[in-house]
């Protein structure tokens, strides 16, 4: 057996470093899992209310409410009926008229009120800082409890209107009476207004508190994909060295496949982070596919390209080409005895770049594949060119054709420089 060549891919040294310098994996991933404190909003943040849509709020939910608030409605202005009525059970004789205003208080309470949160959501819209947050509150506040505090004194007045003309009750002036009942009125409609916006706030620290810790999880499950995905290739760099230096020298194309393979992950470690990449880059890596599957189908396969120049700066996807040529392969020539040519051709048409790659036989719409590559294909033309990247798998004249159509990409995805 022949001695071990020279490393055609970057070895792995011992502390982690390879010949790229590359930082080592134990401080990469001391770096990567630390852990992502998280730090409480700040008090403008708490006094800040998002803005309602017609989503989170259809019309049946500003106007009438939910069951919650119903129940809570009830529960509040009941447990004031209660605590009013307290005070005159248990005197001799007993007034039902003061039990008829202390409900008909709370009935006017829950209508002020229900009128109120109507208002509020009207103005909750668009967004509010903090000062104009306050500044339509106060006036909401003042305008619920004159109304009230109105309505309170009417209420008394038609209930004791005998006493009242007979000289039995002893009274100040209307004025003070309704001052009186103003004064009770900003202290109902206060302590409804504070329930009202604590429960809304804390429904809203506990929801961005856990959309917080949602994220935080997936930034985690993300660096630890991110960790694996760095690991997994040193080990396998390292297990094609050993394979390639077992190798007989006077057994080139097995070497050759090795090599192949491994200048494959090295492209694929190199720009599968990028969001774009040439169309010469692409082009690389294809070629080293197509060696791959050359040495597998022996005289079966062939490939031809014909490729427009001025379409190499072009950027695609990385992968993209490749997972059409791969697509052909597996389910065009490997399914014919015989064999066939896969053909890769690139041309400008107007401001877009035309990539078709065909290969002989039928359309197959039965198949045991999944279509996983062509799905992830498509998600990712979506998300860099939106709609108006096109695929299209079609047959024409006894070959099956895949036809990819891509405008320039969107700035926001280009690398930086």
């Amino acid at each position: 057996m022949s001695a071990p060549i020279a490393d055609p891919v970057p070895a792995i040294t011992r502390d982690g470093i390879n010949s790229c310098g590359r930082k080592s994996e134990e401080s990469e991933s001391r770096r990567r899992l630390s852990p992502l404190p998280v730090f409480p909003a700040p008090l403008s943040a708490l006094l800040h209310l998002q803005p309602i849509s017609s989503a989170t709020h259809p019309w049946r939910r500003r106007w009438l409410g939910t069951r919650r608030y119903w129940f809570a409605q009830m529960l509040g202005w009941g447990g004031f009926i209660l605590l009013a009525t307290q005070s005159f059970v248990s005197s001799e004789p007993f007034d039902s008229r003061a039990l008829i205003e202390n409900i008909g208080v709370a009935a006017l309470g829950m209508l002020i009120t229900h009128t109120l949160r109507v208002t509020l959501l009207f103005f909750r819209r668009r967004p509010l800082t903090s000062r104009q947050f306050v500044a339509r509150i106060v006036p909401c506040w003042l305008v619920g409890s004159v109304a009230l505090g109105g309505a309170m004194s009417l209420l008394s007045v038609h209930l004791y209107s005998a006493e009242l003309a007979a000289g039995k009750l002893v009274h100040d002036s209307g004025l003070t009476d309704y001052l009186d009942m103003v004064t009770r009125s900003l202290f109902f409609i206060g302590f409804w207004l504070s329930l009202y916006f604590g429960y809304l706030f804390y429904n809203q620290t506990r929801d961005n508190t856990e959309e917080r810790l949602r994220l935080i999880g997936q930034i985690r499950e993300a660096e630890l994909r991110a960790l694996k995905a760095q690991l997994n290739p040193h080990f396998l760099f390292n297990s094609l060295n050993t394979i390639r230096a077992l190798v007989p020298r006077h057994l080139p194309q097995p070497r050759q496949a090795v090599t192949s393979l491994s200048e494959l992950l090295r492209a694929a470690l190199r720009l599968g982070d990028r969001p774009v990449v040439t169309l010469a880059e692409e082009l690389e890596i294809v070629d080293h596919y197509l060696a791959l599957e050359t040495m597998r189908h022996e005289q079966r396969f062939r490939s031809t390209q014909q490729i427009d120049v001025a379409t190499l700066g072009w950027l695609v996807p990385p992968f993209a080409v490749q997972s059409l040529v791969e697509n052909a392969v597996n389910h065009g020539i490997a399914q014919r005895p015989e064999g066939g040519t896969v053909s890769i051709t690139s041309r400008r048409v107007g401001n877009q770049l035309e990539l078709t790659v065909s290969n002989p036989g039928p359309l197959r719409t039965t198949t045991r594949s999944t279509g996983v590559g062509l799905q992830n294909l498509r998600s990712q033309l979506s998300h860099l060119y939106g709609p108006v990247a096109e695929l299209d798998l079609i047959e024409e004249s006894g070959l099956v054709v895949a036809r990819l159509r891509l405008p320039s990409p969107r700035p926001e995805i280009l690398p930086s420089a």
